[in-house]
């Protein structure tokens, strides 16, 4: 386990120890994590998302890059759908929340360790289809179009994103165009801006 508050550490372990669990090692800060996961023969690894050195996102890709298979659950204060897409794209297994019960992150622990996946019950399932649905959506946009997606998220205008790549503004407005007909963000085409920067996470990693 690594989070890098020591109470919810010791806290956690011992109720993951009440209901059964042995042998928990835990870590401060996503570099030792990466060291535990790399060199210790770990049989799930629950992360938080923010910690100094790698965040959980970062940990679950270097896992992803250098094939470490353990199984990985997020465990965080986030509750936005950007980081349950994001964390659903990158393959990590479950997704619970800091607030959640010890009993649900026992049924968690148990559907990942059976090669289910199983994310927090706080979430919903009408969640989940629309999480789909957009992760459907944005695998339909061109390399170009999921180019001047990020520039959007980090915030760019279109004259900006036009000096950046090279392209002139015409040709932007005709890409924005496209990824507005292709992913439907509410009250489009104003707040393309506002979606993307909600979703900055999840579109991050196309």
């Amino acid at each position: 386990m690594a989070d890098d508050h020591s109470y919810l550490r010791k806290g956690l372990s011992q109720e993951l120890e009440s209901v059964g669990y042995g042998s928990i090692q835990t870590c401060n800060d996503g570099r030792a994590a990466i060291r535990m996961l790399e060199h210790e023969d770990l049989d799930i690894a629950l992360l938080d998302i923010e910690m100094p050195h790698y965040n959980g996102f970062e940990i679950a890709e270097y896992c992803q890059l250098k094939s470490i298979s353990t199984p990985i659950i997020f465990l965080s204060y986030h509750k936005e759908k950007s980081y349950v897409a994001a964390a659903k794209k990158i393959g990590v297994r479950g997704f619970m929340l800091k607030e959640d019960p010890i009993q649900q992150i026992d049924i968690c622990i148990q559907h990942v360790m059976r090669g289910l996946r199983y994310f927090s019950e706080a979430f919903g399932g009408e969640l989940f289809n629309h999480l789909n649905n957009e992760l459907e959506n944005l695998q339909l946009l061109t390399k170009s179009e999921k180019r001047i997606l990020q520039q959007i998220a980090s915030g760019k205008s279109s004259a900006e994103i036009s000096a950046l790549l090279r392209i002139s503004k015409r040709t932007v407005e005709k890409h924005r165009s496209n990824i507005i007909s292709k992913l439907d963000p509410p009250d489009a085409p104003f707040s393309l801006h506002q979606w993307a920067s909600k979703n900055k996470n999840l579109i991050e990693k196309l």
